[in-house]
């Protein structure tokens, strides 16, 4: 198939926008996507920081609700639910937010790297 200069034209014009489709908005960060822009920023703190991330590729045995963050920072403990942008943590989750609260942890859901930036340096970089 031989495509004329206006079909080169309208592919390239496709392939500058996201999704490679013109008519549609730049697609939103997958919570996979955030989980590990968030563990890379954890990870700057060297040995000051010790977490764990919760799996969401494989079967866990782990307790419903954990989650998805749980570690130390320079002493603080800290949880952290992730969730894209306008969903809301289940309440298995929220049950287990307030265990680790009532802990002593630190706590929050975040629904973008930015939120968790703000978190650990406004909740535990804090303490």
């Amino acid at each position: 198939m031989r495509m004329t200069q206006a079909d080169v034209d309208a592919y390239l014009a496709r392939q500058s926008k996201p999704n490679g489709r013109a008519d549609l908005p730049p697609r939103e960060l997958r919570e996979r996507e955030i989980q590990e822009a968030i563990a890379s920023y954890l990870k700057s703190f060297g040995h000051a920081c010790k977490f764990t991330v919760a799996r969401m590729d494989k079967p866990t045995t782990t307790t419903p609700g954990q989650p998805d963050f749980i570690g130390v920072l320079r002493g603080v403990s800290f949880a952290m639910e992730v969730k894209r942008p306008g969903c809301k943590e289940t309440r298995e989750q929220a049950g287990e937010l307030l265990m680790w609260q009532l802990a002593g942890s630190k706590v929050s859901v975040v629904h973008s790297v930015a939120e968790a930036v703000e978190f650990i340096v406004t909740q535990v970089l804090k303490q």
